[in-house]
């Protein structure tokens, strides 16, 4: 029995390169490149090389603003080049499956995506958002007695987010008092628990932000 040597082609495709079974690390086309095995029967069996490069798309990103405050929004956008359209734009954290998206996060948060392009050759690229905290700012209470002789007895809580931050607040004497206390952006202000006291008709009352604004105003109750 004769035995004969035998032939075959192998078919390849990469992005940016490939190693062969020959242990080589092809960057480029080729389909020239062979490589001798050994069939069953003993015999030579002579690969060729059918091999396509393509080159991977690269990926750059962008945040807009970079850094922001809790309950702010940044648009991400990716950026590429290279590669083969239409590309496929996938973004952890939730963050969406096109070129531009936009988050909301509360605390300092790394964004990746990952762009796969039409010969499925990918890239990925990363992107942090700073999320800044907001330092309170002082506001006031302002408190007055139209008569001028104090609130006679009536009194009241300033509550931040459900939280009293001042407690008992009054006029003693005279025609007006003052509490200062914090707060920041998105906090929610109130006055509690009010206590009745005689002439309430005379109470009224102001809250001013850190800039004098008066935010809020009223009388008793």
């Amino acid at each position: 029995t004769i035995n004969y040597t035998t032939t075959g082609t192998d078919t390849q495709t990469g992005c940016d390169s490939l190693i062969w079974i020959d242990g080589v690390t092809y960057t480029a086309n080729n389909n020239t490149a062979t490589h001798t095995l050994t069939n069953a029967a003993g015999c030579d069996s002579v690969v060729t090389l059918d091999l396509t490069i393509n080159s991977s798309p690269t990926a750059n990103t962008t945040a807009n603003p970079a850094s922001i405050s809790a309950g702010q929004s940044s648009d991400l956008s990716a950026i590429v080049s290279g590669g083969a359209g239409p590309y496929n734009y996938s973004w952890d954290n939730g963050a969406g499956s096109s070129s531009v998206v936009t988050v909301s996060p509360t605390t300092t948060t790394t964004y990746t995506v990952t762009i796969i392009d039409n010969n499925t050759c990918n890239d990925t690229s990363s992107v942090t958002v700073i999320v800044t905290s907001i330092p309170p700012c002082p506001h006031t209470l302002n408190m007055y007695d139209s008569w001028g002789d104090g609130w006679n007895g009536s009194a009241v809580d300033v509550t931040v987010n459900g939280v009293a931050v001042v407690n008992g607040a009054t006029v003693l004497t005279g025609s007006a008092n003052s509490e200062t206390f914090d707060a920041t952006t998105g906090d929610v202000i109130a006055l509690a628990n009010w206590v009745t006291g005689s002439y309430t008709s005379e109470v009224s009352w102001d809250i001013t932000d850190g800039d004098g604004t008066i935010i809020a105003s009223g009388s008793h109750g």
